[in-house]
């Protein structure tokens, strides 16, 4: 194993990051705050103001922007659906499938 290897933090091993480039060392303020880092917030677009979401699970702490979580659940649910095939048009369909089956039982 090189000697480069050892120096990348274990969790980069562990999964397979090529280098610790992107891993930044923060410190946490007396009253909580974080100072993002400038090339990270250049590289993702991060102004002044803007919202981030922090996931806590039990190997530490993720932060990522609301474009990047929305892109997640996106592509997390993009094999559900089928080229071409609409899937609001769908509940529609069925919502009014079923919304007839009431109008046929309805005893008025």
């Amino acid at each position: 194993m090189s000697i480069d290897r050892l120096r990348q933090p274990c969790h980069a091993r562990e999964m397979g990051h090529p280098s610790p480039s992107n891993t930044y060392r923060l410190r946490v303020s007396a009253n909580g705050r974080l100072v993002l880092p400038a090339p990270v917030r250049q590289q993702l677009g991060i102004k002044p103001g803007d919202e981030l979401l922090v996931t806590q699970d039990e190997t530490g702490i993720r932060i990522a922007t609301v474009t990047q979580r929305v892109r997640e659940v996106q592509a997390f649910f993009a094999d559900l659906g089928r080229p071409g095939h609409s899937i609001v048009d769908e509940l529609i369909r069925e919502r009014r499938e079923e919304a007839a089956r009431e109008e046929d039982h309805d005893p008025r």
